[in-house]
């Protein structure tokens, strides 16, 4: 097999692969564009090719910018791998995929993350399971405790959006993986559709007193079991005053609906939010995996809080460059080197269990009350614990 990246006149054959695998014609008839357009589609599909040049096997990597720690960075978006019959079960995706990471890499990715149709067949590609949000049903009648405070304007097409934009930023500031969003693809829903036509409505919320808002709302009218409510498509918040007043504001669509369901990071306890937790029920929700690229630049830009010297054997990854015995030295610089010689580690750890430590999706206890692979610490262990604290984790965006 050769595997190697789309030229432009290869694109539709991609979408066709894609729409075969999905079940879904909507992948045959994708805007491939023409000339520079196509080109630039081209960049982010890969190919695997048998000896006669027919396509077996496809997936798309674009780089989107997201949120780790306290800085921007490209992660490479996973989605349509898709592989014809006649190839699957013969390491013809595994070949690929390890080729697209790898470019990936090399186009400036530090973090990949990708939604699984499987979790255990992504895991042989180094990802894990990392991103995690609360699925929250509350009744109006408990949103109702909170309080109306404040007031709320509704947001229509036309209108200046920068308010938006600037909840959004402060919100996805402490929340790893969250998307700096595209102008024109991922505010388009929010800031361009017409609410009596889609019936999603958008308010944004200020304090009484307050010279600009600090929370919006965007959501759309269901059904569940023939009672009606409301599903939060969209949600921001610059602090937990907000949070609690935007929340409030809903309670008056009590006369349409009885309850009304949103998603909340997994670091905001839906039980301490509501007066009585009794009214409301709530799912923790697993929706995405996520992996490092570049584990050196990932973990020497990570912020750690104790001054440590600790050594870290990783192994497992399907890429080169991150396997290996690495010497982890936090204080005023952090740096993460290849270990001197005869040095021995005071952890082992496969690539899974690294990224979901360097991101902050789990913490060294956590991950060992659940698991019996993928990390051992032979020495230290209140020194890893002091290093890798957890941090809210979520992929913001579809893609």
């Amino acid at each position: 097999m050769e595997y190697r990246r789309l030229t432009p006149d290869e694109n539709r054959e991609s979408g066709r692969i894609m729409g075969q695998a999905f079940q879904n014609e909507h992948f045959c008839n994708l805007p491939f564009g023409e000339g520079a357009e196509a080109l630039e589609m081209s960049r982010r599909l890969y190919g695997a090719f048998d000896e006669s040049g027919v396509m077996a096997a496809t997936v798309s990597i674009p780089l989107h910018t997201v949120r780790y720690f306290d800085a921007d960075v490209p992660l490479a978006a996973v989605g349509g791998v898709a592989c014809l019959p006649a190839w699957r079960r013969g390491g013809v995706m595994r070949g690929l995929l390890t080729y697209a990471l790898e470019d990936a890499r090399g186009r400036g990715g530090k973090l990949a993350a990708l939604y699984p149709f499987s979790h255990p067949f992504y895991r042989k590609f180094g990802f894990e399971a990392c991103c995690r949000a609360w699925n929250v049903w509350v009744s109006m009648n408990a949103l109702r405790a909170l309080g109306d405070t404040g007031r709320a304007v509704q947001f229509l097409p036309g209108m200046d959006a920068a308010p938006l934009r600037r909840i959004w930023a402060a919100f996805v500031e402490k929340i790893n993986l969250a998307c700096v969003r595209d102008e024109a693809r991922m505010w388009k829903a929010l800031t361009e559709s017409d609410p009596c036509l889609t019936r999603r409505y958008t308010y944004l919320w200020q304090a009484e007193g307050d010279e600009a808002p600090r929370a919006y709302v965007s959501f759309v009218p269901v059904r569940e079991e023939n009672e009606p409510g409301y599903q939060v498509k969209d949600m921001a918040w610059t602090d937990t005053a907000a949070l609690r007043g935007v929340l409030g504001f809903l309670c008056r669509m009590s006369p349409q609906g009885n309850f009304v369901r949103l998603f909340l990071p997994e670091g905001v306890d839906p039980f301490r939010l509501v007066e009585e937790p009794y009214e409301a029920r709530t799912v923790m929700h697993t929706a995405g995996m996520a992996r490092v690229l570049d584990g050196r630049w990932c973990m020497e830009r990570r912020p750690f809080s104790a001054e440590e010297q600790v050594c870290i054997r990783v192994s497992g990854d399907v890429l080169d460059g991150n396997n290996g015995l690495w010497r982890l030295t936090t204080g005023e610089k952090v740096t993460f080197e290849t270990a001197p010689a005869g040095v021995e580690a005071d952890a082992e750890m496969s690539i899974q269990a690294f990224s979901a430590l360097c991101l902050g999706a789990a913490t060294p206890q956590s991950w060992l009350r659940a698991r019996t692979d993928g990390l051992r610490i032979t020495r230290r262990e209140a020194a890893f614990e002091r290093l890798f604290t957890r941090c809210d984790v979520q992929l913001t965006e579809a893609f």
